[in-house]
């Protein structure tokens, strides 16, 4: 309950909690709690097994190199800021990049790849027919009796009047569009990098490389069976990157602990026998 007040509240933003977790609060069976998780979050998508074989590819093609961030500043300016704020710099058209979305690789990664995941309100793709039959989309960002304004890719406007209007649609899609997977292999390193860890928040240690890598790679295997054995009515839907469920022997002086989804390195949701 509290996490889903810091969600509407805006104090924890939708983007940096972890997918298995929105997806049970969006689908919860307690119609209250689902309801007001929906109008914090927006919309949940579960993805299709297709992008998340394609996010594992290319978080392993991340992680195989040596990123160069000067080039990753260019294809960022280049990409992302045309739509998103990042660092001061850049357009509001999304998200701001300097405080959501890039907690890790898998969070940033996740948000790339999988765009239409979890569209927070007021981000949806929004579609206007006009009587003179022209289509229109972006994010709405006016909504007044009189008039609509959408904002588009690099931060132009468009109003339109109300007795324009033929129609009006607020998808469940985000304004971002899919495809930024496609870059070449070394530019997507360098681009995701460079959003992950800019030169002006101080150097890419290894240390910090690590830590933004998470646990993916030297977690347990995933333990279906252990949750069974908590509850056999429990299912946990979670794609194989998050690495969860895993039964932990010991955890912060607790024994057998069934760790559901990790909120961060330090700090797991867990439950325990």
């Amino acid at each position: 309950m509290a996490l889903v007040d810091s969600i509407r509240s805006a104090q924890v933003p939708a983007s940096e909690v972890p997918a298995a977790v929105i997806r049970n609060l969006v689908n919860h069976k307690n119609t209250w709690l689902r309801d007001r998780a929906r109008e914090g979050v927006g919309t949940f998508t579960d993805p299709n097994e297709d992008r998340l074989a394609v996010l594992d590819q290319k978080r392993a093609i991340v992680i195989a190199g040596q990123p160069n961030l000067e080039n990753g500043r260019q294809l960022a300016e280049s990409t992302c800021l045309i739509c998103h704020k990042f660092n001061g710099k850049g357009q509001s058209v999304g998200p701001d990049l300097t405080g959501v979305g890039r907690s890790s690789l898998d969070a940033l990664l996740a948000n790339i790849i999988m765009p239409n995941q979890i569209v927070g309100n007021g981000y949806e793709l929004v579609v206007v027919e006009t009587k003179d039959f022209r289509t229109l989309s972006g994010r709405l960002i006016e909504n007044s009796p009189n008039r609509i304004t959408l904002i588009q890719a690099g931060g132009s406007t468009t109003s339109i009047e109300r007795d324009e209007i033929q129609s009006m649609e607020t998808t469940n899609q985000s304004v971002m569009p899919e495809g930024l997977e496609s870059l070449p292999d070394q530019d997507l390193r360098d681009l995701i990098w460079y959003i992950l860890s800019p030169p002006e928040e101080g150097p890419l240690t290894d240390e910090k490389k690590k830590n933004l890598i998470g646990l993916h790679i030297q977690s347990p295997p995933i333990d279906g069976e252990s949750v069974a054995l908590w509850d056999p009515a429990w299912q946990v839907i979670a794609p194989d990157f998050e690495g969860t469920p895993v039964k932990l022997p010991n955890h912060l002086g607790r024994q057998n602990v069934l760790s559901i989804h990790p909120w961060n390195l330090q700090k797991p949701r867990h439950f325990s026998a």
